[in-house]
């Protein structure tokens, strides 16, 4: 029975620690190696890994600029929580007493849109010559 409790917690902890998030310097460098190793690569490669663009534009060189556009609408609050806040009251003839409550407040909605626009410029050759990235919502 110690064994098996030993056990989990041992894998509790090791699962939890898989639960990190990256740091948003991390997310960028990532994202930033990710479509920088497509520059060199065929307009085919591309198209495997980014999947079909949401725009294509032709250049007077024969060349194409191929973007990637992403919007996501997002919604925060919309609720109430509550807190602890302490209130005064009388208790007959025995005196006077402290108490907490839990006092509700209302959080209200929010929403926002992350965009991300991601362009690729692609060589009459086919071959990927540049990228660049805009928006709130790349990474």
């Amino acid at each position: 029975m110690k064994k098996n409790i030993l056990f989990i917690a041992a894998f509790s902890l090791l699962f939890l620690s898989g639960c990190q998030t990256l740091s948003f310097k991390d997310r960028q460098k990532l994202y930033i190696n990710e479509n920088a190793a497509f520059v060199g690569k065929s307009y085919d490669e591309l198209i495997k890994g980014k999947g079909v663009p949401t725009a294509t534009a032709t250049l007077t060189s024969s060349g194409k600029v191929v973007e990637y556009l992403t919007t996501q609408m997002e919604y925060s609050g919309g609720g109430y929580y509550g807190y602890p806040g302490p209130f005064y009251y009388g208790n007959g003839h025995h005196g006077r007493n402290w108490a907490y409550y839990n006092d509700m407040s209302w959080y209200p909605v929010q929403s926002w849109t992350s965009i991300c626009r991601l362009d690729f410029v692609v060589s009459p050759q086919n071959i990927v010559e540049s990228w660049k990235y805009e928006g709130n919502g790349c990474f």
